[in-house]
């Protein structure tokens, strides 16, 4: 959102999470524009008007699916999808983007799971990708070992120090289809 806002002549924010907008607020608050607004909802039920907006995206999202609801995802993805392009307009553009790797320099599904995941968008749904780096640079080691621990668990965190890196290589994944 913040990176979008700038761009849009309007823009509206969804998260499941009052923490994960407070954050996008102050951010947005930083940059002194008018043109947002943001809302906790659900993607099962995103409180927009049906065809309101030229583009839609989803981040780091729908992935989730796969580990949360093991036995089910795959009928979770089709209700979030048809949500998610419920609120484009007819000639508008849908863009999902998810990981293809932290801590990876060539891109490629993290599990077989999200391979299907990512499969069914593609030929299920008829998104098309495209790949590219979106690598984290961390100020210190220190730094970047503590975050890794917290978001991305033990085993890279210790290769982060081992490495001695401030820089964590990761692949993203970007999906896309006018609808």
């Amino acid at each position: 959102t913040e990176l979008l806002a700038p761009r849009a002549r309007s823009i509206i924010a969804y998260d499941g999470s009052d923490a994960m907008l407070e954050v996008a607020e102050a951010n947005l608050r930083r940059l002194h524009l008018s043109n947002w607004e943001l809302a906790v909802a659900d993607n099962e039920d995103v409180p927009a008007p049906t065809h309101s907006a030229d583009f839609v995206i989803a981040g780091w999202t729908f992935g989730h699916l796969t580990q949360w609801y093991p036995d089910s995802w795959t009928d979770n993805l089709e209700r979030v999808l048809t949500e998610f392009l419920r609120i484009a307009r007819p000639g508008g553009t849908a863009v999902i983007i998810e990981t293809l790797g932290t801590g990876q320099i060539t891109p490629a599904p993290p599990n077989p799971v999200l391979a299907k995941y990512y499969s069914m968008l593609e030929l299920q749904y008829g998104f098309r990708r495209t790949n590219f780096r979106t690598d984290y640079r961390f100020e210190s080691v220190d730094e970047a070992e503590r975050l890794c621990r917290l978001f991305f668990g033990d085993t890279l965190a210790d290769r982060v120090r081992r490495d001695a890196s401030v820089i964590l290589p990761e692949c993203t994944g970007l999906w896309w289809k006018t609808t």
